[in-house]
């Protein structure tokens, strides 16, 4: 009799472990997604520089889905328009994820561009002439970018209701510059007349320059947890 009392009680406490356990991975972290550019002045060879004023990028919806290593793995959509414009450090989408706690082998956010004004630059050129241009870039991509999150070079993602997490969408600059050079700035075509000319960069307005930024659009963004 007491080796059945002793063995009941020690199949109570684990079963109790294991609902604390169960519990403990069912409980979710709020994590914010965040848009932020790491450079906002741009050079092209000697002569040619372009300052960033803002940067808007709208997107459909957001799925985030994940390997955990102590429970379910997890699918995520974040079913909305989201808009964020950045004209400081950083802009942030009214998106947010309720992620399950755990360490994750993997992450993966996928954020489905609106197609029309998906992507808007606005800035001001400065070439040799020393006369400064607005420049407005308007990017159309209805395409889904997919990319892994990390972590500061880590294997592993913690996600921890004691240590909140922000998501952040970040795109390098001059790497979706990069294949904009010189050339394509000289022979670029402005519109206004009396004011400030503007240089529009789009499908229909200055396309050798679009096609230029277009191949280099989805490597140049990566996604982090900060």
């Amino acid at each position: 009799m007491k080796i059945t009392t002793g063995l009941l009680a020690f199949l109570s406490g684990i079963l109790i472990l294991g609902a604390c356990n169960s519990k403990q991975w069912k409980e979710t972290v709020e994590t914010t997604i965040k848009l932020k550019s790491n450079n906002s002045h741009i050079q092209f060879g000697t002569q040619h520089n372009l300052s960033i004023d803002t940067l808007t990028i709208s997107v459909n919806s957001f799925s985030l889905e994940g390997n955990r290593i102590q429970a379910d793995d997890i699918y995520l959509v974040s079913d909305a328009q989201y808009t964020a414009s950045q004209t400081g450090e950083a802009g942030t989408f009214n998106a947010t994820f309720d992620i399950p706690q755990g360490t994750y082998e993997s992450l993966v956010l996928t954020s489905e561009l609106v197609g029309q004004n998906s992507f808007l630059l606005r800035g001001v050129y400065l070439g040799p002439l020393g006369v400064p241009k607005r420049v407005e870039l308007n990017i159309e991509s209805d395409d889904f970018m997919i990319k892994p999150l990390l972590e500061n070079g880590k294997e592993t993602i913690s996600i921890d209701k004691n240590t909140p997490k922000t998501i952040s969408i970040s795109i390098d600059m001059n790497s979706l510059m990069a294949d904009v050079g010189p050339g394509l700035w000289n022979a670029s075509v402005a519109t206004g007349s009396g004011g400030q000319e503007t240089i529009k960069i789009s499908e229909m307005q200055n396309g050798n320059m679009y096609n230029a930024i277009l191949g280099r659009f989805n490597e140049s963004f990566k996604c982090e947890v900060d």
